[in-house]
């Protein structure tokens, strides 16, 4: 799809960081007021506190830090985060600086650059030494021991700056002014392009843009923010005025229909069109609307075939993809479950999204103020579930961390506590959970005193737990505590319908987490109904990962491929057994238990030996692969048989 920006946008830049670099920034970014909107946040590594604080900065299109804290950031939010690099420019001139003050200086940082100071160190009037840390832990021994050696001077990022002023240590920030400039100007880019995306994500997820119509984005005012640009002008509507005419008309004719996604008939550029108008996001009303446009009289698309005979297609939001309406009530129901503090159950066979459902229950209620903590209830040693679930203070057993420890149950204050896999759990620690579910208070190891707990539960398991009670391996009462709110997650063969929007979603995501292009639509033409056709014992999962397969290909793969030539090559192990006519065409005699990849394989090898009339050579040549590459996809199949 083109898609067009109608405005000029100043992506929210949010800079987390400790007081040196915030001051840096301060000082450059003025230069940056006209491109973006700058804000910052000072940052305190005390456990979840700025994490906590930068969920109040979700309307921030992208997030710039520096060091580790970079790291830290970006494994738990979900906004980009961009590292403020370290030039040789910057070490060298920090070196320089710190060698005209002090005879002896501490270089403390999370990259190595022993490189660099060996070939400065003969130019230098000072001892310069060098540490490399890599956890918040790390750089605070570090500067530590650096303060116990009599080091005058430490060098490093403003977290070791902030911690070498804590001991009245003079200390010198790694980074410069033009490294800020660069790495703003990065996060005008990152921010802008996150913009677009979130742009085209909310329409395209509306269920209304595809290929057949005209997609329109507009504000809750109907003032228009984006456009589809090529399928406007196959409506014949490329003048920017007549856009903005037919978002006028489109927002006065349907902003009074009954119910979203009735249809209006509105006249555009003398031409008779029939409109439809939805809302981006059912949770988040700001989003504005996605308005879907076609000619009166053309074929109405599929979403809107199933409207018209009373399907009621759902069309998912930004994290949960389906057309099912057993998913639409699942999320209908995790709207009104996240507002309450009641335990939420979710079963499901594995790998059907059950964490995902449970974040999405964060996100939508009041407790999406403190932090989603999960853990996998299989997978903690029970000698240390007490330890790592209620925490221990100050000596409280021999191997015991100095200061204490939060506990997991703590951290998730004001926040979900998420136990996955919950039938795991050992009779002994259901026992605890239980109390605490009941009590809503923790003890920490080594201490009398309790502490309080705002925590909503949530659970999962791909287990029948009413089994398990009668079977004796499952406490009864946790049982009925746990029972309260229940989501069951059909599995992926029995809602076929949602496949194509997570396959759709997932290729999306990945290729951005990728950084490519993928040419969606055509991926899904080619495989929509192989995909559709297998079972997928491994749920979403499975999808995720022949997804990813798809994308990972595409790197390595020239992008100008045909999808002819490269999707014989994602390496399927299994294939459909193939009979070969006397006249050299091939047909499909029977279909094992095979991936929708392989199925899409060989559909394309016999529709191009079937084109070419049995000629391998010139089926090769059509599907850009070697003729003994051929011959041996067709060899193996006849080898291995039906599945």
């Amino acid at each position: 799809m083109d898609w067009l920006l109608t405005q000029d946008y100043r992506p929210t830049i949010l800079v987390v960081g400790f007081r040196k670099l915030s001051q840096l920034i301060s000082v450059v970014s003025p230069e940056f007021s006209s491109l973006a909107r700058i804000e910052i946040l000072d940052f305190v590594f005390e456990k979840d506190v700025t994490i906590n604080s930068i969920l109040q900065y979700q309307h921030a299109d992208v997030v710039v830090s520096a060091g580790s804290n970079s790291g830290y950031l970006k494994q738990r939010i979900d906004l980009p985060v961009i590292s403020l690099p370290v030039s040789d420019r910057d070490i060298i001139k920090a070196l320089s600086t710190a060698s005209a003050l002090e005879s002896r200086v501490m270089m403390i940082s999370n990259s190595d650059h022993s490189d660099i100071l060996a070939s400065l160190q003969p130019l230098l009037n000072a001892q310069i030494d060098i540490a490399r840390y890599e956890t918040a832990d790390e750089a605070r021994a570090l500067v530590y021991l650096a303060v116990k050696k009599g080091y005058p001077l430490i060098i490093g990022s403003s977290y070791v700056c902030s911690l070498a002023e804590q001991e009245n240590v003079k200390s010198l920030l790694l980074y410069s002014s033009d490294s800020c400039r660069t790495l703003l100007h990065e996060a005008v880019a990152v921010g802008v392009a996150a913009h677009i995306r979130t742009l085209v994500h909310r329409a395209k997820h509306a269920a209304l843009a595809n290929n057949n119509m005209a997609t329109l984005l507009t504000d809750p005012s109907g003032e228009l923010l984006a456009y589809d640009r090529s399928q406007l002008e196959s409506l014949g509507i490329n003048d920017p005025r007549k856009i903005s005419q037919a978002v006028g008309q489109l927002h006065l004719a349907l902003q009074d229909t009954e119910r979203e996604g009735h249809p209006g008939n509105v006249i555009i550029d003398q031409q008779p069109c029939v409109a439809r108008r939805f809302q981006c996001s059912r949770e988040h009303p700001e989003h504005g609307y996605v308005y879907s446009l076609r000619k009166d009289g053309d074929a109405e698309d599929p979403g809107e075939r199933d409207r018209a005979a009373g399907g009621g297609v759902a069309s998912g939001n930004d994290k949960l993809q389906y057309r099912t309406e057993s998913m639409a009530k699942i999320d209908q129901l995790v709207s009104a479950y996240a507002q309450t503090r009641g335990t939420v159950l979710i079963t499901g066979e594995s790998g059907t999204g059950k964490e995902l459902v449970a974040r999405e229950i964060h996100q939508r209620g009041p407790f999406r103020r403190g932090e989603f903590v999960a853990i996998n209830c299989g997978a903690i040693p029970e000698e240390l579930f007490e330890s790592e679930l209620f925490g221990y203070a100050d000596g409280a057993f021999t191997a015991s961390r100095k200061g204490g420890r939060t506990g997991l149950l703590q951290a998730a204050h004001n926040g979900v506590f998420f136990l996955d896999e919950i039938s795991e759990l050992p009779l002994t620690q259901q026992a605890k959970i239980l109390r605490i579910i009941q009590e809503r208070k923790l003890r920490p190891l080594g201490t009398n005193k309790e502490v309080p707990l705002n925590v909503k539960f949530v659970c999962a398991s791909n287990r029948d737990l009413a089994q398990l009670v009668k079977d004796g391996h499952f406490r009864q009462d946790l049982y009925y505590r746990l029972n309260v709110l229940n989501l069951l997650i059909p599995p992926l063969h029995q809602r076929r319908q949602d496949i194509l929007p997570i396959a759709d979603w997932l290729l999306s995501n990945q290729a951005r987490e990728y950084g490519i292009d993928v040419p969606t639509g055509a991926i899904l033409d080619t495989l929509g109904e192989a995909l559709q056709a297998y079972a997928w014992p491994g749920n979403v999962r499975e999808l995720e990962n022949v997804t990813e397969r798809i994308v990972t290909h595409l790197i390595s793969h020239d992008s100008a491929t045909t999808l002819g030539a490269w999707l014989p090559h994602i390496a399927p192990e299994l294939y459909p057994t193939v009979d070969t006519c006397a006249s050299g065409k091939a047909t499909i005699t029977k279909v094992g238990t095979r991936t929708p990849l392989q199925l899409a394989e060989m559909e394309m090898i016999l529709a191009a030996l079937q084109r070419f009339e049995g000629n391998r050579a010139q089926a090769a040549e059509h599907l850009g692969i070697s003729p003994t590459t051929l011959w041996r996809r067709l060899k193996r199949v006849r080898e291995e048989g039906p599945a």
